[in-house]
C-alpha cells in the first residue's frame, strides 16, 4: 500500500486504508513521512543522497521517539550506511 502511495498508483481506497492504519498507530506517521521524503530525494538527488538524508532524519527523530529506534533498525537493513 505504501509503495503504491509513493509511486502515485494508490487508489482512494488504499489511501483511506493507510489513513486508518495511521489512526490506529499514530507513530506510523513518522514512517510514512520518512519513506515519502526518501522517495522524493531518490527521484531528484539520487539514491545515495536519499539514503544519507533518511539516515540523518532517523538519527534526529530517534532522540525524540522510541518507536523510531525500532523503525530505524528495520530500515537500516535496506538503507546501506556509507
Amino acid at each position: 500500500m505504501m509503495a503504491r502511495k509513493l509511486t502515485g498508483e494508490a487508489t482512494q481506497d488504499d489511501l483511506i486504508e493507510l489513513d486508518m492504519e495511521v489512526q490506529k498507530n499514530p507513530d506510523a506517521h513518522y514512517v510514512i513521512e520518512i519513506l515519502s521524503e526518501w522517495w522524493r530525494r531518490a527521484e531528484t538527488a539520487g539514491k545515495e543522497d536519499a539514503d544519507q538524508a533518511a539516515i540523518k532524519l532517523l538519527d534526529e527523530l530517534e532522540k525524540e521517539n522510541e518507536f523510531i529506534r525500532v523503525v530505524k533498525k528495520r530500515l537500516l537493513i535496506i538503507l546501506p550506511v556509507t
